[in-house]
């Protein structure tokens, strides 16, 4: 098959095969694990791997060759607008609940759904009906390109050029609307989980981050196309910035742990607890005397069979304990200690590590060590929670002792 390998088509070719590889190594675990994410994952790398060969084949000689190769580049549908920025906030919403339907947002995917339609009739009227059943020659660039297919690239009416910069802005849009569910997202997971560490996806938020600044620069270079000429290999640098994204998007998601998932219940519409102060008066009801006496039993369910210890402690987990359920035990929590679950599991935490302190522990064992004895998942998570509470790290803290 024809390929020039040279520095543009090599460079590419690296983050298309991962993509693609990636996407059935994807696809096969969401298979064996029952994992959404990865479904929507692997469609999402395949997505980025065929807009990037685009590209590719172009510097590989595909364009230039004028046989079907060539064929191809026309009607192969790369970049299907209006179809990326849905795929990539479905895929948030399925990691970060493994509840996730993909029926009850089937209206993102109407534009999508349009175009492609289009590309296919085009192809079908083209490579079918006119090469296929009529016997008729390609007429249009070295005959690889049908009527239909040299109409549309030929059409130039206002609303229709809108189309390419309009899907950009399209994207863009989703991108966003996603870094705004991040932030949602935290909250939700400080109110929920004692250990937030493997679940806040740090590098797809950095991901989504570089997606967006790189198809905001393509969309300024449309704009400024206008006005002067731009060359290929200007454009290239946009396709090997999303190559390399691929490459790093592909093993980050492969990496994540499809079992920490199946914790996770975020719903982007459901509003978060307002922490007030302890003993404020709450809308809530958290001076009720039922709720007094609820309160006790947390406080005697921490001091004896002290849950805090366990790293992977959730809210779920220590409602069951209470015979109770999340709602009513977040209430309690933000009404009566002016906090979120997250700080008040690691308040407890760090008291135990005092206490391990005072004891003297820390001059046979490393304060790492005394940490994860007292529930803590991580040096850094300790020493966050540690000087969040004392306003000192560990050792400056045992110095003034």
């Amino acid at each position: 098959m024809l390929f020039n390998f040279n520095v543009y088509s090599s460079l590419l070719l690296i983050g298309v095969v991962q993509g693609a590889v990636y996407s059935l190594l994807l696809f096969l675990r969401g298979r064996k694990e029952g994992a959404h994410a990865d479904y929507w994952m692997a469609g999402l790398l395949l997505l980025l791997s065929v807009f990037v060969s685009q590209w590719m084949l172009g510097f590989a000689g595909w364009y230039d060759s004028h046989d079907w190769h060539t064929t191809l580049m026309f009607y192969l549908p790369f970049s299907p607008p209006f179809l990326l920025g849905p795929v990539f906030y479905c895929y948030f919403l399925s990691l970060t609940n493994a509840r996730f339907k993909a029926r009850q947002h089937w209206k993102h995917f109407i534009p999508a759904a349009f175009f492609i339609l289009r590309y296919a009739v085009i192809a079908i009227y083209d490579l079918v009906f006119w090469n296929g059943f009529q016997g008729l020659e390609l007429p249009f660039f070295f005959h690889t390109r049908g009527p239909w297919a040299e109409y549309f690239d030929s059409l130039d009416v206002w609303w229709y050029n809108l189309l390419g910069p309009l899907s950009q802005i399209h994207l863009i849009g989703y991108l966003a609307a996603t870094i705004v569910l991040f932030q949602r997202y935290k909250a939700y997971l400080v109110a929920n989980f004692s250990n937030t560490e493997p679940l806040q996806f740090r590098w797809l938020n950095f991901i989504i981050i570089i997606l967006g600044i790189t198809f905001t620069v393509s969309l300024l270079g449309r704009v400024a196309s206008l006005f002067v000429e731009l060359s290929y290999i200007q454009a290239w640098y946009y396709y090997f910035v999303v190559s390399v994204a691929i490459f790093v998007l592909s093993i980050q998601a492969y990496r994540q742990s499809t079992r920490s998932l199946l914790q996770l219940d975020f719903l982007p519409d459901s509003a978060p607890f307002t922490i007030t102060e302890p003993g404020a008066s709450t809308d809530n009801n958290a001076a009720a005397p039922e709720m007094e006496q609820f309160r006790r039993r947390l406080d005697v369910l921490m001091a004896t069979e002290r849950p805090y210890l366990d790293p992977d402690l959730n809210i779920r987990q220590l409602a069951e304990r209470l015979n109770t359920n999340t709602s009513y035990l977040s209430r309690l929590i933000n009404g009566n200690y002016g906090q979120n679950f997250n700080d008040f599991i690691n308040g407890y935490r760090v008291r135990a590590f005092e206490e391990k302190l005072r004891a003297g522990e820390h001059q046979h064992y490393t304060f790492l060590s005394l940490a994860l004895d007292c529930g803590f998942n991580s040096k850094a998570t300790f020493n966050r929670a540690f000087r969040k509470y004392t306003g000192k790290s560990p050792g400056e803290y045992v110095s003034e002792r």
